[in-house]
């Protein structure tokens, strides 16, 4: 079953405002008050979601890996698919 609308936009709400306050701050720097003050949200809305900063950090790193994954599959099909175009039009 995937999230609600709402619970995505808070989930985004909440990576917006930490990475903001990484390139402010920098890492060790980050409080979950700092987030949640930043995001809009109540402390406890923040734990709903994560149980501290590190997990918070940890869920970017994996979308972000997927996302590289993906383009990387994507880069890939797209390469291979016209290597293999100019293969058959040589007529190997």
């Amino acid at each position: 079953m995937s999230e609600s609308r709402t619970k995505q936009h808070t989930r985004e709400q909440i990576k917006k405002a930490f990475i903001c306050l990484l390139a402010e701050k920098g890492l060790h720097k980050i409080s979950v008050t700092a987030i949640t003050e930043m995001a809009g949200i109540n402390r406890s809305t923040f734990y709903e979601y994560y149980p501290d900063v590190r997990f918070l950090l940890e869920d970017i790193e994996s979308s972000l890996l997927a996302d590289l994954s993906t383009g990387f599959h994507s880069a890939y099909k797209d390469f291979k698919s016209e290597r293999l175009d100019q293969i058959f039009a040589m007529g190997l």
